[in-house]
């Protein structure tokens, strides 16, 4: 193939051209309510394959979510920002899940910055451990990982079948690397 020395759509850019400045280290802690049931749901199964509820990982099985994300357990407790995204049961032999979540926050500094995960879920482990793969706002150029974790001792004992069924509340922690603008 031939090397082409074009720059027409591309260039090297220094950091500084873009105002960033250092790096800094950031943890984020907060719950992650994923309401199936009631009233008012915040995660709607949307879709699934003929052989879904045959299934006994719920394979093809693909949920949007809106869920609000606290500062404690507590879903009455202060907003802190929505998990907006999908999930699907993506193992035919296994609790795996896909996940395309974007985490929106909408308080103090952090308000309208989001990050986003794209990965692995295996949902019966006790940790979770899934990439951060972007964000926006404060939160640009970010490189980290999201720890999951279940909270309800409750929801510990429930079967993969009933997941998909009940609402789980999990702690999350985000420990991420951002590049700070000139103007944060």
């Amino acid at each position: 193939a031939a090397k082409s020395n074009s720059s027409i759509f591309s260039r090297n850019l220094s950091p500084e051209t873009l105002g960033l400045k250092k790096e800094k280290l950031t943890h984020l802690r907060f719950y992650f309510h994923d309401i199936v049931g009631g009233q008012h749901p915040t995660a709607v199964h949307v879709a699934q394959a003929p052989t879904t509820n045959s299934s006994s990982t719920f394979y093809a099985l693909v949920t949007v979510i809106n869920n609000p994300l606290t500062a404690t357990p507590e879903l009455s407790s202060k907003l802190v920002g929505r998990a907006h995204g999908i999930y699907a049961s993506a193992s035919h032999n296994g609790t795996a899940l896909l996940i395309a979540i974007n985490l929106v926050f909408a308080e103090g500094k952090f308000n309208w910055s989001s990050l986003s995960i794209l990965g692995h879920n295996s949902v019966i482990s006790s940790v979770r451990e899934m990439p951060i793969v972007g964000g926006a706002g404060v939160f640009r150029f970010p490189r980290g990982h999201a720890e999951a974790r279940t909270h309800s001792s409750i929801q510990s004992l429930l079967s993969w079948v009933m997941m998909f069924m009940s609402s789980i509340i999990e702690v999350i922690n985000v420990t991420i690397i951002i590049l700070i603008l000139w103007f944060t």
